[in-house]
């Protein structure tokens, strides 16, 4: 029925890799060791990674840009998502807003460039604040790339430190 109750706790993933983008993608590596805190953590919270875990590229199984519904679709069914910022993480605007109060709203981490990291985005960290700041029921914590990075095709990847992303994680979720 229309006022069935709609599960909004998915957690997404959003990767860089595999998408069709070569930039800001997260050293390979290090991305399988955050989606490791990330389903350690949600089974600490309750849930079951291999059916709440929704890693997003974007694309469909052939590689072709999923269609906005169908991006909408998976957004609403989340209450949280992480992943370097990038045109695929903008998706957050479909979460859902009645998620409240604070210690249930909408959860956000996003790895950014900074000052620091001159060879991701020329070291800029514009724009995101943008949207963010008109989303006012989000609680969105952002991570910034260490000075290793680096996002030119060929290079390594991006960097995070992970104990702050499982602390940031623990955080957000209220685990101890």
């Amino acid at each position: 029925s229309r006022n069935a109750a709609v599960r909004r706790d998915k957690v997404i993933y959003y990767t860089r890799t595999g998408g069709g983008t070569a930039r800001r993608y997260v050293n390979k590596e290090l991305e399988l060791q955050i989606l490791s805190k990330i389903r350690k953590a949600m089974t600490r919270r309750g849930q079951n990674p291999d059916t709440d875990l929704i890693i997003f590229d974007g694309t469909d199984g052939n590689g072709k840009t999923l269609p906005v519904q169908t991006q909408w679709e998976i957004f609403s069914s989340a209450d949280t998502a992480i992943g370097p910022h990038g045109s695929g993480l903008a998706n957050v605007i479909w979460m859902d807003p009645r998620c409240q109060p604070k210690e249930k709203s909408v959860k956000v981490i996003e790895f950014l460039s900074s000052e620091r990291t001159p060879k991701v985005q020329t070291g800029s960290a514009w724009g995101h604040w943008y949207l963010y700041g008109s989303l006012f029921w989000m609680d969105v914590h952002e991570l910034y790339y260490l000075e290793n990075s680096d996002d030119k095709p060929g290079s390594p990847g991006t960097f995070i430190d992970l104990d702050v992303f499982e602390r940031t994680l623990n955080e957000i979720w209220g685990l101890k």
